[in-house]
């Protein structure tokens, strides 16, 4: 037996990598009862499942900083951005969203209805942006 055989685990160990994806419209889901009948006589699998366990009860939370209004397009620019959560931009996902309104802190504010609008971070850059434009029913920068 070679030197390095002798600090190998007795079973081999299978690292299968960064886990499963997700669907974050949550149309699908994987089929973890299929993946264990498929793999239930194969060695030790080792994954990572984090993205897997939390996505779906997951939140990012931003209030609303100023909405802006750029060569005909609407921003909803937020207390955050990529730098927080880089994920969406740098895999082109799309993240569903939830408007929650909050009591209103200044006398000044800007409101948005039944528009188009991209959600951005304050960074103003094209890489800042949480995706492509949505409509909005109501958004009131809050702070």
């Amino acid at each position: 037996m070679k030197q390095h055989q002798k600090l190998l685990p007795p079973e081999p160990v299978i690292n299968i990598g960064g886990g499963f994806g997700i669907d974050y419209q949550q149309e699908k889901t994987f089929d973890m009862a299929h993946f264990m009948n498929l793999t239930e006589d194969s060695s030790v699998l080792t994954l990572e499942i984090g993205r897997w366990l939390t996505g779906p009860i997951g939140y990012y939370a931003a209030g609303v900083y100023d909405i802006k209004e750029m060569h005909g397009q609407n921003f909803v620019l937020l207390n955050g951005g990529t730098y927080h959560f880089r994920f969406p931009k740098a895999w082109f996902h799309e993240h569903p969203f939830l408007v929650v309104k909050r009591q209103q802190k200044r006398s000044r504010r800007k409101t948005l209805q039944q528009v188009k609008a991209v959600i951005a971070g304050k960074l103003c850059t094209p890489n800042d942006v949480f995706g492509q434009s949505i409509i909005l029913k109501t958004l009131q920068q809050m702070i």
